[in-house]
């Protein structure tokens, strides 16, 4: 099939959660269609990042968004509470023309569009839309509703969980193929016909690298708000404890764009903040224990598959299982209190037999039920049946014979 892809952030380097499934989306799907994809950037793509993406894709095409324009559209649009900050950021012109002129091609089988924000570019061809979500918003921002969090953070939060949660579930009500990473997500947005589809992985154990005794390991985008709060409540709440029975355990926060906040735990004795590395599956091989003791957040917490895969012992609090397969549940430990956390650090140090057990199931896991190719045969049956409604694409009012914006990127 012809596939129009449609994402709100270019799919690489991969640095964050969204990233990670569009890149692999377009890696599998483009083994059985031909894609074109469109995707929003601040800047123009380094050619090395435009050339990690071309294998997978017919055409590209980028809709360029600039930060102070993007600042402008929030002011003047913001003030309507009926849609989203994040959907009036992405409600760019060009980008509804580029997609129309694309559509009135007739070239394209089914539209794949990625995320919400992207969603209502598309919505008047609803019928042949893959929708894919991957988690709930509504429940993203009233989880950062939080004390922990700053004021403004809490009032921004809230705000927008509001606007959220009439506006997400129907927006999503208006597109029959839709797909989210987890039950509870799926909850949320009340419409049973939603496919839940957990995200994959791919990260394979460096068994040349020897694991380090006693190093624990929280890996992410340490600029997200959840890993920088689930990193500062471990290091104050739980590492006392581990380090007052283990002064020799070291723990390592590992991920791009560390806060100010996160930075700071570098001084406490035994942590170590990394930033960016050049390869998260060699720190997660060298490392003997994977942490997420995550206090927000939604959908499926990737670094609990990627730990997994590298064959750890993964540790977490409640917050972090949810959206996981019962299976995949069934491999973790979990504890919410400081005290029980550092309890469940010390059998598998105390454990190393039993720990590492648990790793190879955990590993056994991944590949039974957490592969990008799965998931692509399950897009691939949506795909077919959105092909089946009639085609939306050549409407008088929307046909166009050239847009300035549109051009491909390579």
């Amino acid at each position: 099939m012809n596939i129009l892809f449609i994402c709100p952030r270019w799919p690489f380097p991969i640095r964050k959660g969204d990233q990670l499934i569009a890149f692999h989306r377009l890696r599998t799907l483009s083994l059985n269609h031909k894609i074109t994809l469109v995707a929003f950037s601040n800047t123009l793509p380094p050619q090395e990042d435009i050339d990690a993406i071309a294998p997978f894709c017919e055409a590209m095409h980028l809709i360029r968004t600039r930060p102070f324009e993007r600042a402008i559209k929030l002011f003047h649009k913001g003030f309507n509470r009926k849609k989203p900050l994040q959907v009036s950021a992405f409600d760019a012109r060009d980008a509804e023309g580029v997609v129309r002129h694309l559509c009135s091609s007739g070239k394209f089988d089914v539209i794949h569009a990625f995320l919400l924000r992207v969603a209502p570019y598309v919505v008047d061809y609803s019928e042949r839309v893959v929708l894919e979500l991957i988690d709930s918003m509504q429940l993203n921002f009233e989880k950062q509703v939080s004390a922990r969090q700053p004021l403004w953070r809490r009032l921004l939060a809230r705000e927008e969980a509001a606007r959220l949660r009439k506006y997400e579930p129907e927006l999503a009500g208006k597109f029959p193929h839709v797909t989210i990473v987890a039950e509870r997500d799926k909850q949320r947005l009340a419409n049973k016909d939603i496919l839940v589809l957990p995200n994959g992985v791919e990260m394979t154990l460096n068994s040349t690298i020897q694991r380090v005794p006693k190093r624990i390991i929280f890996s992410g985008n340490m600029g997200y708000h959840a890993n920088s709060e689930a990193a500062v409540w471990f290091v104050r709440n739980v590492w006392p404890i581990i380090r007052a029975r283990e002064p020799d355990a070291e723990f390592r926060v590992v991920g791009i764009s560390p806060t100010k906040e996160v930075r700071a735990l570098s001084s406490t004795p035994g942590v170590t903040v990394t930033g960016e590395v050049p390869s998260l599956a060699s720190e997660l091989s060298a490392a003997s224990i994977a942490v997420a003791p995550m206090k927000s957040g939604s959908g499926i917490q990737n670094k609990v598959l990627e730990a997994m895969s590298c064959r750890l012992p993964v540790i977490v609090t409640s917050d972090a299982l949810y959206g996981l397969p019962e299976q995949t549940r069934k491999v973790l430990k979990f504890a919410d209190t400081p005290r029980s956390f550092a309890e469940a650090v010390f059998e598998c140090i105390e454990n190393p037999d039993q720990a590492k057990q648990i790793g190879l199931m955990g590993e056994k896991i991944i590949k039974d039920l957490h592969s990008w190719e799965s998931a692509a045969f399950s897009i691939d049956q949506m795909y077919e049946k959105a092909k089946k409604a009639p085609a939306p694409w050549v409407l008088p009012a929307m046909i166009t014979t050239q847009h300035p914006a549109l051009g491909p990127v390579h």
